[in-house]
């Protein structure tokens, strides 16, 4: 976190891990579900299997799922009447205000004024190039974050450019 800056802080440790996702079946494809360590994920196909150790054993429910944050695939199966961890996922387009002096936070201002100071600077090269440059020129840059499981990271950048009416 940036001097200066403050950081969201929960009145309970409790109310902010349960207010991050919810517990319960999940039934369709484009839903979220979290996987391995709490990763969440969005679900790109669902397929009811047996177990192949024991063919009279229940089935399961296997998922096929990409990381919200960086696209990798994740395969986990699931009872097929039990309750899976859910994350909250939100996706919020902000403008960039300012980037910190060591290159690793931003300042974003969402549409309704709110600022925001805990973001970092994405690691992929070429849209971290992309925010800085646009930055740099004075150009209005905007990026889109997405949030899951208290994490929250910048996964697209755009950069918007005004035309002057020539009168």
């Amino acid at each position: 976190m940036p001097d200066g800056g403050h950081a969201f802080e929960p009145s309970s440790k409790t109310d902010a891990k349960a207010s991050m996702y919810t517990v319960h079946q999940v039934e369709d494809v484009e839903d979220y579900v979290c996987v391995r360590n709490n990763i969440p994920c969005k679900i790109k196909l669902i397929m009811t299997v047996k177990n192949p150790k024991n063919k009279d054993g229940p089935r399961k429910r296997l998922f096929v799922a990409i990381d919200v944050f960086t696209g990798k695939v994740f395969k986990a199966t699931f009872s097929l009447t039990g309750t899976c961890v859910v994350p909250r996922v939100t996706y919020t387009d902000y403008q960039l205000v300012d980037i910190f002096e060591d290159d690793s936070y931003v300042t974003l201002l969402d549409d309704k004024g709110n600022l925001e100071l805990n973001v970092k600077l994405p690691t992929k090269e070429a849209l971290r190039s992309l925010i800085k440059v646009g930055f740099a020129e004075g150009k209005d840059v905007f990026v889109s974050v997405v949030s899951a499981m208290g994490r929250a990271e910048i996964i697209a950048s755009y950069v918007r450019d005004y035309v002057q009416d020539p009168k």
